[in-house]
């Protein structure tokens, strides 16, 4: 599959199908399970711990192993000692201390709850207590409670920010995963069809949000004026690309036809754009050589791409011709619709067919010049004055001329 961007508005027809970029349908890969977590699962959380077992906790284990000097001190034995730590930097940032305050504040707590040493270089002695005294041993400079505080506090820190955010974050990428959207037509996943009212009404809608100066993107992607509590004015439709950005929507429609109360009641036109990437463009070369292991030179990437646009011309123009089996030949399903369309090429290519003889043409064009000339320079009553072979000698010059260039 060739890069591209679709310019036009959401394909109704399609939800779900090639309409979605790929993030999208991984998001909504995942959705239906994140929607039956926040209506049905949520009431579990407190008593199953599943958030802390299966996101915080790993994200605990990871940073302590990252950033401990000594990782021997994380082990079952001193998992309490680590958890008194962090509720107690917890507790002093909730009471308005600065970060430096708070990791002092973990580490008194990590060794007031009686946290011990093991000592690596000697694995069969006993596991030593960290105390007054053990500190005062084996950490004279500070440096193994500096060391200890920064892990506690990141720790700390980190796996809050994650639950504080996770419920937030969730539900965004549920708002915008688009699973709970139905789709139509032909698409596999299929859950009903549209009548061509409720087409007309999705259409309608997103022509007057268009209109509308104070709809916003987020609005749209929320499908409510207020995307605080979603309790505003539901916004059914809009005309966006997947940049999430505005679009006209004449560049999708045209020919609209409206009842004398406004409404509108016909489509005769939709539009829609592909622009391919140059040959050179980085996610098509990282496809050919990561994904199908070709490493190819320009020149051979440009040939894959012409060939490509060749076949595209060459559908459409089947489609444009209205062929037997196109779905658009007589008889068939789509035989009253017409498709138009316009391929803009590269300036190279617009260069190389501007380059291109029509050799029938131009020698036919010498031919009827070199009549030309005889005819009008050759003097039928006085030979001395008659120039017909030197002017067909001229033309005859200038065909060579051309065609050695």
């Amino acid at each position: 599959r060739f890069p591209c961007t679709r310019a036009t508005g959401v394909d109704i027809f399609r939800e779900g199908d090639f309409d979605y970029p790929f993030r999208l349908k991984q998001l909504a890969a995942v959705a239906p399970s994140v929607f039956y977590w926040f209506t049905q699962l949520q009431t579990s959380e407190a008593t199953a711990q599943c958030l802390d077992t299966a996101l915080l906790q790993p994200v605990r284990d990871a940073l302590y192993f990252q950033t401990l000097t000594n990782p021997r001190l994380y082990q079952e034995a001193n998992f309490p000692a680590f958890e008194a730590g962090q509720n107690a930097v917890q507790t002093a940032l909730e009471a308005g201390a600065d970060r430096e305050t708070a990791a002092g504040a973990g580490v008194q707590a990590f060794i007031a709850e009686g946290a011990t040493f093991f000592d690596g270089t000697n694995p069969l002695a006993p596991p030593a207590t960290i105390d007054a005294a053990w500190i005062a041993t084996n950490d004279p400079t500070g440096e193994f409670r500096v060391d200890l505080s920064t892990a506690i506090a990141t720790a700390a820190i980190t796996a809050t920010q994650l639950e504080d955010n996770w419920a937030t974050v969730i539900q965004a990428y549920f708002s915008f995963g688009y699973w709970w959207r139905p789709a139509y037509g032909s698409h596999p996943t299929a859950t009903g069809t549209m009548t061509e009212e409720e087409i007309l009404e999705v259409y309608d809608s997103a022509i007057s949000v268009a209109g509308n100066t104070s709809i916003e993107v987020s609005m749209c992607i929320l499908g409510n004026t207020d995307t605080a509590t979603r309790q505003g004015d539901t916004i059914r439709s809009c005309f966006m690309s997947w940049s999430a950005a505005f679009t006209p929507f004449l560049l999708s429609v045209g020919r609209l036809e409206y009842d004398v109360e406004g409404k509108l009641t016909g489509i005769k036109a939709q539009r829609t754009a592909l622009n391919n990437y140059n040959a050179n463009q980085k996610t098509f070369t990282f496809n050919l050589e990561e994904k199908l292991g070709r490493s190819l030179s320009s020149s051979e990437r440009t040939d894959i791409q012409s060939s490509y646009e060749s076949e595209v011309i060459d559908y459409l123009e089947d489609l444009w011709k209205q062929r037997d089996g196109t779905g658009f030949g007589s008889g068939e399903e789509f035989e009253d619709q017409d498709i138009f369309f316009n391929m803009d090429r590269s300036i190279d290519d617009v260069v190389a067919l501007a380059s291109e003889l029509e050799t029938g043409l131009l020698v036919g064009g010498y031919i009827v010049m070199l009549v030309y000339a005889f005819l009008v320079f050759t003097n039928y009553r006085n030979s001395v004055y008659s120039h017909g072979f030197v002017s067909a000698g001229s033309v005859v010059i200038i065909a060579f001329s051309t065609a050695a260039s």
